[in-house]
């Protein structure tokens, strides 16, 4: 009796070390893929912040030079580069600079009501963000469509 016991002590002790060697790799394997999904996120963040300084450097050398064909050369790389990087800000910043750079496109210029046109686009980048950070960091549709199109956003509720 005693040696069926024992064997069965052994096997219930391989049994469990087994399981907990499965349930710590798993937990390991998704800490790890948590980890690196933060660092890729806050590539694309820091990525898209200084891509917009970046276009804002060229929007203020325009302002600055006397040759007028090199200042549009400038300001339409500014409008390229500025518009790609504040559409990754949109959908990978943080709730404040995306916040404040509505605010500054409110102030800054005087924004019209939004074509009906823009509400889907505004409406997937919602999403897209939505999805992508965490909580606490969702913001308004009308933010985005201060960003996005420029324009004040009235969609219906």
């Amino acid at each position: 009796m005693s040696g069926k016991s024992g064997w069965l002590m052994s096997l219930s002790l391989a049994g469990v070390g087994i399981v907990g060697a499965l349930i710590g790799s798993t937990v390991q394997y998704y800490f790890s893929l948590q980890q690196e999904r933060s660092k890729a996120f806050e590539e694309h963040q820091t990525d898209a912040y200084v891509s917009l300084l970046d276009a804002l450097d060229k929007e203020r050398m325009s302002r600055q030079t006397d040759d007028k064909a090199a200042a549009a050369k400038l300001n339409q790389q500014y409008e390229l580069e500025a518009g790609a990087a504040v559409h990754r800000i949109a959908v990978f910043g943080d709730k404040q600079v995306v916040e404040a750079l509505a605010e500054w496109y409110r102030r800054s210029s005087s924004l019209v009501p939004c074509e009906k046109s823009i509400e889907p686009e505004v409406t997937t980048l919602k999403l897209m963000r939505d999805t992508s950070v965490g909580r606490g960091q969702e913001v308004s549709a009308e933010d985005l469509g201060a960003i996005l199109g420029r324009c004040i956003l009235t969609l219906k509720r």
